[in-house]
């Protein structure tokens, strides 16, 4: 299972951002937070990295100490930790002066830094700085040691075009005692602040090569790969990652496999209501994994800023894994901790009985009427979930399941009232959007049953001045198969969802099956309840099986 601690609280900061975090060799935790406010330019010197440490872990933490501390020019930012196979932990940081108003880098500073621990975090080498190119760059979240124990770390940088970043690396065939600079520099297009490729991720692969993933402003994370050890790399492509102007972070698990941290969320550029985790044995297919934190926040519009965001993955000896981030907004974030079960990470069969409440469940942008929890009428445990529309709007809710992209969801559910519909995304579904989906049944009037799968449809939008482009892939629901029975009235029946292959097919109550093209996808992983039109139906329970 995983489990949540708040690390902020104790502090009483209005801002404790959380920071990079590594496992030392005696298995204790080190974890560095940042407070007690956002840095910006009058009050760096108020900013200080502590180093917290962790035996037990991550449930409980020492004091800490500060590590890093802020000056009248700078805050100094860590962002990204890595146990080497020696046993040395390599810390890379920036020193933060603030960007100018007219996003010149010249006249902005942003630079890397990094310093090392060769006795499990007691004490540190002096900070060097890091041959990276120009004064504004975009750090990681994570770095990663090849096999051949070549370090490689990749970062952004801010161009001189309005605000425009590109993406480079470094690598290091000595712990970080000195670096290489790639010649390679990765461009995807872009103008306006925080616009361009940045804030990427690197793995290696099974095959030897490296993999890179770019956050940028085309509602996907966007690729490159490198065939000698991260030192050049490939032209950057559109990836199958789903995500909004958001990092994901790939990290090396121990036993081989490939770990995603990412917000799959792209209605809006800024959009990060749900992180999710995912894992894959070679890099090109990923399964497991769930939702570890979403928007509980009482918001009803999409596009606004609250989030949780900026995942840093470590493993502990035992395989489980700890990753850290930060809920909140700008102005207002608070540092989490997640420890993840490496059971949990892999499992691919979930039930949903409701017996742990709507815990796993979101109500984001639902704009009216009820979910909630009502009686099962049944003596099995849990409860149901009813979804119904008061009438001024489509009424919602959704939840997260492990990655799916072969295997079968089975819901028992009625339908009281047209209209009611199942929703089924490869993003984070909004709860109460029932024009768009991957796939959507809906219960029609009559007692119809209208099946249908979303069209792919590229959709522009504009930010704001500074970031004045998005981009993302929709799939609005044009044509519809009707199921050649219909809804079963006042009683329960299931409605089975079939994966293979890029198809899913549909069945109800037993009945034929309707096939449908799912097309090309990372997989399934959202499912959307929701009524419309004074509809009302109830989800008794939902199982996920391969």
């Amino acid at each position: 299972m995983a489990q949540t601690h708040m690390l902020g609280t104790d502090r009483r900061y209005r801002t404790t951002l959380a920071g990079p975090i590594a496992a030392a060799d005696d298995g204790r935790l080190l974890w560095l937070v940042s407070g007690p406010v956002f840095p910006r330019p009058g009050i760096f010197h108020l900013c200080r990295a502590e180093l917290r440490e962790s035996a037990d872990g991550g449930r409980t933490w020492d004091e800490g100490r500060v590590l890093l501390a802020g000056t009248r020019e700078y805050a100094q930012i860590p962002s990204a930790m890595l146990r080497l196979r020696s046993g040395r932990i390599l810390l890379t940081f920036v020193r933060f002066g603030g960007f100018s108003p007219d996003l010149d880098p010249a006249k902005s500073l942003c630079e890397g830094w990094a310093m090392f621990s060769d006795d499990g975090g007691g004490t540190w080498s002096a900070p060097s700085r890091l041959p990276a190119r120009g004064r504004y760059q975009c750090p990681p979240l994570s770095m990663t040691q090849l096999s051949s124990g070549r370090v490689v770390y990749p970062y952004g940088l801010m161009t001189g075009q309005a605000g425009k970043s590109v993406v480079s690396a470094l690598v290091s065939d000595d712990e970080g005692a000195t670096w290489q600079v790639s010649p390679s520099v990765l461009d995807v297009g872009g103008a306006g602040m925080e616009s361009g490729a940045l804030e990427p991720s690197v793995v290696e692969l099974p095959d030897g090569r490296v993999w890179m993933l770019l956050r940028t402003q085309h509602g996907c994370q966007w690729e490159s790969f490198s065939h000698d050890g991260g030192l050049s790399w490939s032209a950057p492509q559109p990836s199958s990652v789903p995500s909004g102007n958001a990092p994901a972070v790939l990290v090396k698990l121990a036993d081989g496999r490939i770990l995603l941290a990412w917000n799959p969320c792209v209605d809006s550029a800024y959009a990060r209501h749900s992180l999710m985790l995912a894992v894959s044995d070679d890099g090109r297919a990923f399964y497991g994994g769930d939702e570890i934190a979403h928007t509980d926040y009482p918001l009803t519009a999409t596009d606004v800023y609250w989030g949780v965001m900026y995942p840093y993955v470590a493993q502990l000896p035992n395989g489980d894994l700890t990753v850290a981030f930060n809920e909140g907004d700008w102005n207002f974030q608070q540092a989490h901790l997640v420890r993840v079960d490496r059971a949990w990470l892999g499992r691919r069969e979930i039930v949903e009985d409701f017996r742990d409440g709507l815990t796993a469940w979101c109500s984001l942008g639902s704009s009216s009427g009820s979910a909630q929890l009502v009686d099962p009428d049944d003596d099995q445990a849990g409860a149901a979930l009813r979804v119904e529309d008061s009438g001024a709007g489509p009424a919602g809710i959704v939840r997260a399941f492990p990655l799916l992209t072969e295997g079968k969801v089975t819901l028992t559910l009625s339908v009281h009232k047209p209209s009611g519909y199942l929703l089924f995304g490869d993003v984070f579904l909004y709860a109460g959007q029932v024009r768009s989906a991957r796939l959507r049944v809906r219960f029609a009037d009559g007692g119809r049953i209208l099946v249908g799968a979303g069209s792919a449809s590229r959709v522009e939008t504009s930010v704001a001045d500074h970031v004045p482009w998005y981009a993302h892939t929709a799939f609005p629901i044009g044509y519809e198969v009707e199921y050649p029975q219909p809804w079963p009235q006042d009683r329960r029946f299931d409605l089975v969802l079939q994966l293979s292959k890029g198809q899913a097919g549909i069945t109800v109550d037993s009945g034929p099956e309707v096939a449908l093209e799912l097309g090309s996808t990372l997989g399934l992983w959202h499912l959307g309840l929701a009524a419309d039109q004074h509809g009302a139906v109830t989800l008794r329970r939902a199982r996920w099986t391969p």
